[in-house]
C-alpha cells in the first residue's frame, strides 16, 4: 500500500487542521532537503499554521556525499530529532516497542554499516543484553544511526506528548513504514504530493538522492523564489483537487 492509504486505513488523516496545531516534517540525514523544507513551509502557509523541520545530525543516508563534512544550516524552525529522543530509552525497549506496533523485524538501529539490530518480540534471544541497555543517545555517541522504523517510533512518541502536532505525509509507493502509528489516539496526518529536486548530472548523484542542501543554496536567489512560486501554485491545485501525486523540477 502507498503512504496515503495506509495512515488513511488507519484513520489518521486530517483534512482541515487547527489554527493552533503545528506542522512537523524533516530529514533523515544532518542537512535539510531542500524539496521537503519548501513543502512544510507552503502547507504551512496554505493552512495557516506554524511549522518545525528536524534534521537528524547522526543520519547517514547521504553519508556518501557529504563526508562527515559540517553544513552550516542557517534557517529558523529547524530542530534536532537527538533533542525530542527520551534520554533513557534504551535499544532493547525500542526493538520490542516497534515489534509490539508493526509485528515485522524491520530496522531499528544500524550500529555500524553492515550490523543491523531489527525489531522482534524478545530481543534478548537475538542480540547481547550489553548492547541493548544502551540508551539510543549514547549508541549515537558510538557511531550508531537509527533506520526508517527508528525514527517514526521517535516521532509517534513525541505526536503522543505534545497534541497540537501535526506530520507531513507526502505521497510514496510504499508506505508501511507508517503502520507504527497504529491505535494512535487522533488524526495526526496532512497528505502531501512526493516533492523532489532532481539533482543535475555534474554531481553523479545515484537517482533516489535528493538535492544537496549546500547546492540550493548556492544557487541565485531569484532562481529559488522562482521555484517557490511554481510549487506553490501546484500545491494550491493539490488542495483543490487532491490531483497531484508527484512534483519532480529538474535543478540546472
Amino acid at each position: 500500500m502507498n503512504s496515503w492509504q495506509v495512515v488513511s486505513e488507519l484513520g489518521l488523516v486530517v483534512e482541515k487542521p487547527e489554527k493552533d496545531e503545528i506542522l512537523v516534517y524533516g530529514s533523515s540525514d544532518p542537512t535539510p532537503n531542500p524539496a521537503e523544507l519548501l513543502m512544510v513551509q507552503l502547507i504551512s502557509s496554505y493552512f495557516d499554521l506554524d511549522y518545525r523541520f528536524f534534521i537528524y545530525e547522526h543520519g547517514k543516508n547521504f553519508k556518501f556525499y557529504y563526508n562527515d563534512s559540517k553544513i552550516e544550516i542557517n534557517v529558523p524552525k529547524i530542530f534536532r530529532l537527538e533533542d525530542i529522543i527520551p534520554p533513557m530509552l534504551t535499544l532493547g525497549e525500542m526493538c520490542e516497542q516497534i515489534w509490539n506496533l508493526r509485528k515485522e523485524a524491520v530496522i531499528v538501529m544500524h550500529l555500524d554499516e553492515n550490523t543491523k539490530v531489527r525489531a522482534c518480540s524478545v530481543p534478548e534471544r537475538k542480540y547481547s543484553k550489553d548492547i541493548l541497555d544502551w540508551t539510543i543517545n549514547d549508541l549515537h555517541y558510538l557511531g550508531a544511526w537509527l533506520g526508517g522504523a527508528g525514527i517514526e517510533y521517535i516521532l509517534r512518541l513525541c505526536a503522543e506528548k505534545n497534541s497540537n502536532i501535526l506530520y507531513v505525509v507526502p505521497y510514496q509507493s510504499k508506505g508501511l513504514v507508517f503502520q507504527i502509528y497504529r491505535d494512535f489516539p487522533r488524526k495526526l496526518f496532512v497528505l502531501s504530493p512526493f516533492i523532489k529536486f532532481v539533482p543535475p548530472q555534474k554531481l553523479s548523484l545515484p537517482n533516489w538522492a535528493p538535492l544537496p542542501w549546500d547546492y540550493w543554496r548556492s544557487l541565485p536567489a531569484s532562481y529559488r523564489k522562482e521555484v517557490k512560486k511554481y510549487l506553490k501554485q501546484k500545491m494550491k491545485v493539490f488542495f483543490e483537487r487532491k490531483e497531484v501525486l508527484r512534483i519532480e523540477i529538474p535543478i540546472p
